[in-house]
């Protein structure tokens, strides 16, 4: 189980994330020489994903991570909306128990995610490469490889590189593959308008207690009047065993949120939005973080250099608001989807498959992916939508919609479907 870079194997994954880890895993089951490196040590990315969904927990199975998860994790059955106090819509994702064997999602944070996806990758006999940096690749004529160069001088020859390196992804700016909105078109990196500058403030935080009794501790609660939302997670502070919070709030502009948000900050944001009229003094902020929203989506998951392959997962393919929880899911269905498909790629390489006939697996790894990663950013931007329309008539429309809808029960099971995300099944 070193952690030194080996001069060659048939899968490389760069970034060791959630998805990175997962894709490492599945690859490393399914027989594939692969490594996996990372700039960091640890990963440094602050307060993110909180949730683990259904149709997720279904494909971590063929990982064995399902377990690990539930038991660490929160299992949850509700999400509830709210205007002020008043409730306006709640999914109940016990609706789905005829559809799978996990009628719930799992609260838990994405640093417990990945501290468990990191035991297991060394119980498959890996670890993560730390501090390689990628410069370059390019196609090695000689040895029939892609060959990835680091920072400090190092390279490594692969067949497959993977870029699970995040939204800023080197592997994907290396390939020029175009990331943008594919409903508007805006490129990742334009801010210039309104529709890609709302902003969200996020900290996990240890609360004081007494707390109101309606801040629920067994389910996630959207306050959409206030733009706050309320998650209890397992502490991540092993001295500190139990619950801790994770709280967000949103802000149609970047001026209301300071580029490091600390306890001041968000105990002032707690005191004007807190909808229940007692106090709640946050005792710590274990991590915080400011989230600008903006939705992207590559326009191919996988793309040839030479006689090698590039493919992309998670953040480096796509982007969105984190209202409903979807990135850190849709990002792990990937990894475990790219797995597959390399696996099949190439056992059928070395079967004698012509390089044309066995490229159509990956190229349905692209297409599929891109297709449910199209339909996840949609769902996104309706969530935001929704929660922006905070003031006027717009709010009215709004809250009377949703309570008015939330009578309806093929509307409460049609959202625990999409939230649950047991429509993308492949």
């Amino acid at each position: 189980m070193a952690n030194t870079l080996p001069s060659e194997v048939e899968a490389l994954v760069v970034g060791a994330g959630p998805v990175g880890l997962t894709a490492t895993i599945t690859l490393k089951q399914l027989g594939i020489n692969v490594a996996i490196v990372d700039k960091d040590i640890t990963n440094k990315n602050g307060s993110r994903a909180a949730v683990v969904h259904s149709g997720t927990l279904e494909i971590l199975e063929t990982i064995g991570m399902v377990k690990p998860i539930v038991t660490t994790g929160f299992p949850m059955t509700n999400i509830n909306f709210y205007g002020k106090t008043n409730k306006l819509l709640g999914i109940n994702l016990g609706l789905l128990e005829k559809h799978t064997a996990y009628p719930f999602s799992v609260l838990i944070s994405q640093e417990q995610v990945e501290n468990l996806l990191r035991q297991k990758l060394k119980k498959v006999g890996l670890n993560v490469i730390p501090r390689k940096i990628v410069t370059g690749y390019s196609y090695d004529d000689t040895s029939k490889a892609i060959n990835v160069t680091f920072e400090d001088g190092s390279s490594i020859r692969t067949q497959y590189l993977i870029g699970s390196d995040g939204a800023r992804s080197v592997v994907r700016n290396q390939s020029h593959i175009r990331f943008a909105d594919p409903y508007s078109g805006l490129s990742y990196d334009d801010v210039s308008t309104p529709a890609q500058t709302f902003h969200m403030a996020l900290a996990d935080v240890f609360l004081k207690d007494p707390l109101p009794p309606k801040l629920s501790k067994k389910s996630l609660s959207v306050h959409l009047d206030k733009f706050f939302t309320s998650i209890p997670l397992p502490s991540t502070d092993p001295k500190r065993p139990g619950l801790m919070w994770r709280i967000i709030f949103g802000y149609p502009t970047e001026g209301g949120v300071p580029h490091a948000p600390g306890i001041d900050f968000f105990q002032e944001q707690m005191d004007k939005r807190n909808p229940w009229g007692e106090r709640i003094v946050i005792e710590k902020v274990i991590t915080s973080s400011r989230y600008r929203v903006r939705a992207a989506l590559v326009d191919k998951y996988w793309t040839k250099v030479g006689n090698g392959d590039i493919l992309l997962a998670g953040d480096a393919a796509h982007v969105h608001s984190p209202l409903g929880g979807q990135g850190m899911n849709l990002g792990i269905c990937d990894a475990i989807a790219l797995g597959k498909a390399i696996h099949s790629h190439f056992g059928s390489k070395k079967a004698g498959i012509p390089s044309t006939q066995a490229d159509e697996i990956l190229q349905k790894y692209s297409d599929d992916r891109r297709n449910i990663g199209y339909k996840v950013i949609g769902l996104t931007k309706k969530l935001t939508t929704i929660l922006s329309a905070g003031t006027g008539w717009r709010k009215l429309l709004r809250n009377t919609g949703m309570k008015v809808l939330g009578w309806l029960p093929f509307v409460r099971w049609g959202v625990a479907w999409r939230v649950s995300g047991l429509g993308n099944r492949a």
